[in-house]
């Protein structure tokens, strides 16, 4: 599937969000994986309505478009149940920096200072054996990549490694705290040692993905300065 009203999906448009996919979107900092993970949330509905079931084998945000490819099976109203953990919402802050994620059965009046968005698919956006095979079969020879789309597709694999529905703009934090931007492989480096999961994402260049908190990455920015 691929989608090209990626302004509505990150976003731009909320009302047009609404009524097109049944989201709420709002302004924020990590728009592009918003869109990929609006979409897929719109598929898991419509293939349910069907008693079917979506496995997200590759997301991937490229210019102007969202494409994703997933695997459909038949399911029982009982695995759909099950899958329902995927879906759910992102709490976001007047920056729109993400705070934490609320399943749809967590939803409660959040701060007045923070926003929601979704509902989104929560859950995993790729398929990481099938990446992997991907990649192997390039370096083989066997699948003609790029050098480019090869470089994407690692950085892909990396960050689906992160369990984390969105990424961190650290341009948008420093702008915030009044701090310098320090060099992206620090705050990975410095993320990892501290035992955190990190990696750059193919959404945005200059912001990563991690499972550390906002005040972790934050915090790094200010002692960075």
């Amino acid at each position: 599937v691929t989608a090209t009203d990626v302004g509505t999906l990150e976003g731009k448009y909320p009302y047009k969000a609404f009524s097109r996919y049944g989201v709420l979107v709002t302004k924020n900092s990590f728009s592009k994986e918003v869109a990929a993970r609006a979409l897929l949330y719109t598929l898991f509905r419509f293939s349910a309505f069907q008693d079917r079931v979506i496995e997200p084998i590759l997301t991937f945000y490229d210019k102007h478009y969202v494409k994703i490819v997933v695997k459909v099976e038949k399911a029982s109203s009982t695995k759909i149940r099950e899958l329902e953990r995927n879906v759910g919402y992102i709490v976001v802050d007047n920056n729109g920096l993400p705070i934490h994620t609320i399943s749809v059965n967590e939803l409660i009046d959040t701060h007045e200072d923070n926003k929601v968005i979704g509902p989104l698919w929560l859950g995993p956006i790729c398929n990481q054996s099938y990446l992997e095979k991907i990649i192997e079969l390039s370096l083989n020879k066997h699948v003609d990549l790029s050098k480019e789309a090869l470089s994407k597709l690692r950085t892909v694999l990396e960050e689906c490694r992160i369990n984390t529905p969105y990424y961190f703009n650290l341009p948008l934090i420093a702008k915030i705290l009044k701090a310098n931007i320090p060099k992206i492989n620090y705050v990975l480096e410095t993320l990892r040692n501290k035992g955190f999961l990190a990696s750059r994402t193919h959404f945005d260049l200059l912001s990563i993905k991690t499972n550390a908190p906002l005040e972790e990455v934050s915090s790094l920015l200010s002692f960075g300065s």
